[in-house]
């Protein structure tokens, strides 16, 4: 699910989704989105949780510098 409310964008998988289906697609739209100069990143995070289990973070940061090298590594 994709989400904007406000000046907020949420992705959202429900119940883990399926990384290998749909994990390369997801990635290359937050690329893509990262790398547009007409928008700008304030701040980002990569969560987990929901539906009964405890919600956690994995990574967060500000800017889409900080978002590109995260992507490089996972």
């Amino acid at each position: 699910m994709i989400e904007v409310c406000g000046a907020d964008l949420t992705l959202e998988r429900g119940y883990g989704g399926y990384p290998a289906e749909h994990g390369p697609a997801e990635t290359a739209l937050i690329r893509n989105l990262a790398r547009r100069p007409d928008l700008t990143l304030g701040a980002w995070a990569v969560g987990y949780g929901g539906q009964g289990y405890p919600p956690g973070q994995v990574a967060a940061g500000s800017g889409c510098a900080q978002l590109l090298a995260y992507l490089q590594d996972v």
